[in-house]
């Protein structure tokens, strides 16, 4: 079994937040490996114990099986050793230049290592298919491209003439098929083919022939079908756990999905079998890359280089850390090194703009991308890299033509077919331009929502740019997808996703906030723009090089809703339990969570952190710290410089910082303690020990909670049995109520609990600002519901304050702009308010979100024909006409106006 040559391996790089499923248990390499094993396979086992085995047999099997602990290293074979050599890459044993060892397996061995012309040599004319295959490879190692054709031409040509019988050399065939296809773009049958060989081996020849399960894990990933993948390769290992191409590849999808704890698990286990593992470095690397650690990543791969200095895998990763690290001598020198050992090698643009995508410099990207397409130009791999980073960053005309030629290259790849079709249906959508926006949306119901966005999309330009001080120089684009499924394949090329919207730079991509199938449910989109917008403005102010966990912070700083008590109380939890991320750790919180609460804590401490920074040093500060990020200087480097501490020092800062925002929160349980009591045996106490307890504790959270509570329900009980003493005994106890919650929301101001239950007992009462202070502050940190600000807006139009009733519904319809009900109201506030262009606004989109409704079509009829506007009027009653027969257009065929004035007060349309 061949590994496929570095530079057609198909490593497809992870955009954001894909989460890759690994093996549930690997296998148990050495006493000091403490993870659990993957079990072996009941067939290998009765297989390895059956008696009727020789000895001679059990060695094989053993050998092959990489049942290590079964053979006796004393007595290995040159042929023997030489297999278990290349099986562990144990490259430079004596026994793979040992003159008895078969010239198949030294010829591999120096493949391997980067020797590609000794390969040459000691396979001098190649017959069998084995033989020819590293050839092939070989001739690719060294730049020749038409040698490796015609060598793997003459190897499909036995394929597809005589039976093949034995499995190496099924898989040999397999694999040379699959390197042909990319190298000639053979059309999409010669995959299956593939395929088809390598399934043949272990369903109808041997099932415990594991190296058919990596050729076929190998292809699988080449297609982005990652699952089945890991399926194949979680067998291999069940069949040999030291399968070193297994460990690898598992490796290699866990550091692109950000897994780095299994990444450097599968790499330790292929040190176990070699200190000098090559494949291990591999891992190391791409995990290194993918964390932006340019200088860990060039050290390990210089470490590997001296033992094998002309890999031409580990040279093309070492142009992509200099690349990344916009190092452009050294990245030109690496790639003129490569050429030398490789001319013409398309490998080093290929990494480099794969890693270059990844940290969003896309022109740098894009650039290394078409020259590796333009050196490799019948593969699809670089062609579907470049096609998908034209995706994010927004030219979607150019990733259309892109990704047409990937799919007719590889029809198979799942991301690219992906992307593919949603690149068509983006390309159909309508779009709204604003000054600074472009707005791409479904035909249909999101009409709305597009339409509302591009209303208000200019104030969050206005209120992010000027804060901090930049304005990107492209426009923003922001595509409304129409369910979360379309969403995935937007941002990561498949359907799966946790969010509900993403920038990728100068674009934005959100699922529209309404319920129903496919579809996330509602949230406050004016917020999530704002808080995408600032990723694109500060993005565009550090060219793409601000720290993950900056860039959060500075996006939940911009958002219009306040922190939380639920956030609260998980920082104050987090910080008092000694939870908090370690400075250099928090960025994984977002990336690679790994409890429940890691994503929403890192986002919280982040913010948290940036308004420590703000507080402490200046909003000037921050906008200097983000100008050190644009010119290349690190994470740590910008910190000391903007204010002279380390990590540590400020972590340490910051957390007495944080102490104090804690006590003021409210949050400090060491203040007023009652001994001896919990809340459950504070409910089984009546009111007046409860209230005896308060007079001794007044400030004692727990208590203050448990007595209002109990209050609470004696008010509702009297409510709901209303007599005239019932009456009086509720008007008490509903101001003994009020009184217990004003001192608890003094004691807790970040608790929205008192003013939860304040805004439900005097929701029908006079007390219109002890209302509206409720409403408000429950509005304030409202993320998805509507009914706070709808409250509000009821409130203050009883007040005839029409101004603010406008605003509240508007805030309502930011959290469900679908509903219609709110709609019909925020129209009839528009008119009192006498704004008609705000009331012509929400009249249309009621057509929109309800179009079968023939009253809406008639309402707008009639507002058009009492502002004067005859021809929209007839043509809005004729839409109603066509929903209800019965509906009179005469009204509609004369004027008769109202001045704008004349509406105020009118009743709602």
């Amino acid at each position: 079994m061949q590994q496929f040559p570095p530079y057609i391996r198909g490593i497809t790089s992870t955009i954001i937040f894909l989460t890759a499923v690994w093996v549930q248990s690997p296998t148990t390499l050495s006493a000091q490996d403490d993870s659990p094993p993957v079990p072996t396979s009941p067939l290998l086992t009765k297989i390895l114990n059956d008696p009727i085995n020789s000895p001679k047999d059990q060695r094989r099997l053993a050998l092959f099986h990489g049942r290590y602990d079964l053979l006796d290293n004393n007595e290995l074979t040159p042929t023997e050793a030489a297999q278990l050599a290349i099986q562990q890459y144990n490259l430079n044993h004596p026994s793979l230049t040992d003159p008895q060892t078969p010239a198949n397996l030294r010829a591999k061995a120096a493949l391997l290592k980067g020797n590609p012309n000794q390969t040459l040599q000691l396979i001098p004319n190649p017959r069998s298919i084995i033989e020819r295959h590293l050839v092939s490879l070989a001739y690719l190692d060294l730049g020749q491209p038409q040698n490796a054709i015609k060598n793997l031409q003459s190897i499909r040509k036995i394929a597809s003439t005589r039976k093949l019988i034995a499995p190496i050399n099924i898989i040999a065939a397999a694999e040379s098929l699959v390197l042909l296809a990319r190298l000639e773009g053979r059309p999409a049958q010669d995959w299956q083919l593939a395929l088809n060989l390598l399934t043949k081996i272990h369903q109808e020849q041997d099932p415990l022939y594991w190296p058919a399960f990596i050729s076929e894990a190998k292809l699988l990933y080449l297609k982005d079908n990652r699952h089945a993948a890991i399926d194949a390769l979680t067998h291999t290992l069940s069949l040999n756990p030291n399968a070193s191409e297994a460990w690898h590849l598992l490796g290699v999808m866990s550091a692109e999905s950000f897994d780095f704890k299994r990444a450097n698990d599968a790499a330790r286990r292929l040190r176990t079998l070699s200190p000098d593992h090559p494949l291990a470095t591999i891992i190391e690397a791409r995990a290194f890359l993918t964390q932006r650690d340019h200088q860990r990543a060039l050290h390990t791969i210089n470490q590997a280089l001296e033992i094998f200095p002309n890999h031409r895998q580990l040279i093309a990763l070492k142009a992509a850390a200099y690349a990344t690290a916009f190092d452009d001598k050294q990245y030109n020198q690496t790639l003129t090194q490569l050429d030398n050992l490789m001319p013409n090698s398309h490998l080093g643009y290929l990494e480099a703009g794969r890693y270059l995508s990844l940290d969003r410099q896309y022109a740098l990207a894009q650039t290394a991308l078409n020259l590796a397409a333009k050196r490799l130009p019948n593969d699809a791999e670089p062609v579907t890299e470049l096609g998908l980073l034209l995706i994010q960053d927004g030219q979607l005309v150019l990733a259309h033509q892109t990704l047409t030629r990937s799919a007719q290259l590889d029809p198979f790849n799942r991301r690219a077919v992906n992307s593919l079709q949603l690149v068509q249906d983006l390309l159909s959508y309508k779009t709204i331009e604003t000054p600074h926006f472009t707005i791409r949306y479904k035909p249909g119901i999101d009409h709305v929502l597009a339409t509302d966005i591009s209303q208000q999309a200019e104030a969050i330009y206005t209120a992010v740019t000027s804060f901090y001080k930049h304005q990107p120089e492209r426009k923003t684009q922001i595509d409304i997808l129409p369910d979360e499924e379309s969403f995935g394949v937007r941002i990561t090329g498949m359907p799966e996703i946790w969010t509900v919207a993403a920038a990728t730079g100068d674009c934005i991509a959100l699922t529209p906030p309404r319920s129903g199938a496919k579809q996330r449910g509602s949230y406050d989109w004016y917020n999530v723009i704002q808080h995408e917008f600032t990723h694109t403005v500060t993005l565009s102010l550090t060219n793409n090089r601000i720290p993950h966990w900056l860039t959060e912070a500075c996006a939940v700083e911009l958002e219009i809703t306040e922190r939380d008590f639920e956030t609260a109380k998980l920082l104050s939890w987090a910080l008092s339990e000694n939870k908090l991320f370690d400075y250099n750790n928090i960025n994984w919180g977002f990336v690679r969570p790994e409890t429940d609460y890691d994503r929403s804590l890192a986002y919280a401490q982040a913010n948290w952190m940036l308004q420590y920074i703000i507080e402490t040093y200046s909003h000037d500060a921050l906008l200097n710290l983000l100008a050190l990020y644009r010119t290349g200087t690190s994470d740590s480097d910008g910190l000391h410089q903007i204010t002279g501490l380390s990590t540590t020092e400020f972590m340490t800062n910051f957390k007495q910082w944080a102490t104090k925002e804690v006590t003021a929160w409210g949050l400090d349980q060491s203040t007023s303690p009652l001994p001896k009591e919990t809340a459950q045996s504070l409910n089984t106490l009546p009111l007046d020990q409860l209230r005896a307890k308060l007079a001794d504790y007044p400030d004692n959270p727990l208590l203050l909670h448990t007595l209002s509570k109990k209050l609470h329900q004696q008010v509702k009980t009297l409510r709901d049995n209303p007599t005239i003493q019932n009456l009086e005994n509720e008007q008490q106890l509903t101001i003994e109520l009020l009184a217990i919650l004003d001192h608890f929301q003094k004691l807790h101001p970040i608790d929205t609990y008192p003013a939860r239950l304040q805004a439900e007992l005097t929701l029908n009462s006079t007390k219109s600002n002890r209302l509206i202070d409720s409403l408000k502050r429950l509005d304030s940190t409202e993320q998805a519901k509507g009914n706070w600000s709808y409250q509000l807006a009821k409130r203050f139009r009883k007040q005839t304050d029409y101004p603010k009733a406008l605003k509240y519904i508007a805030r309502a319809l930011h959290r469900e702009p679908y509903n219609p009900s709110y709609r019909q109201f925020a129209a009839a506030l528009a008119i009192q308010a006498t704004d008609l262009s705000a009331a012509e606004h929400h009249l249309t989109m009621l057509t929109y979100l309800e179009p079968e409704q023939y009253t809406h079509h008639l309402r707008l009829a009639a507002f058009f024909k009492k502002t004067g506007h005859p021809d929209k009027a007839l043509q809005a009653a004729r839409k109603a006409k066509n929903l209800n027969p019965k509906i009179n257009l005469t009204p509609f065929l004369t004027l008769n106006t109202l001045a704008p004035s004349s509406l105020n007060n009118k009743a709602a349309p």
